[in-house]
């Protein structure tokens, strides 16, 4: 998945950056409540991320909860796919505890 609509493009536009919560701890209290300086985004992606992040980690869950270990999880993208896929990792490995490989 990458920029492939005018949406996507649209997205891809909003570059100013923004602070991000779900690292400061804002959005259920992940793993930077402590940190001097606020960690900024790419507007675009933070939105499209926060969009997708309910679906994308319920499906995730869904697909580990059927196995009796932790497989290796693989999150991969390109172009815009890609920066979404880097913000996956984060979200999979503070809020289900596993170490994404991301590709």
């Amino acid at each position: 998945w990458g920029t492939w609509n005018k949406e996507n493009a649209s997205t891809d536009m909003k570059v100013l950056r923004s602070p991000w919560a779900e690292m400061q701890g804002g959005d259920e209290g992940l793993a930077c409540g402590d940190c001097t300086t606020l960690p900024l985004l790419h507007t675009g992606f933070m939105e499209l991320w926060a969009e997708l992040k309910g679906a994308v980690m319920e499906s995730i869950q869904e697909a580990i909860g059927c196995l009796s270990t932790h497989p290796t999880l693989y999150i991969t993208g390109h172009s815009l796919g890609g920066a979404i896929a880097c913000l996956c990792a984060y979200s999979v490995s503070v809020q289900l505890e596993l170490l994404p490989v991301v590709y």
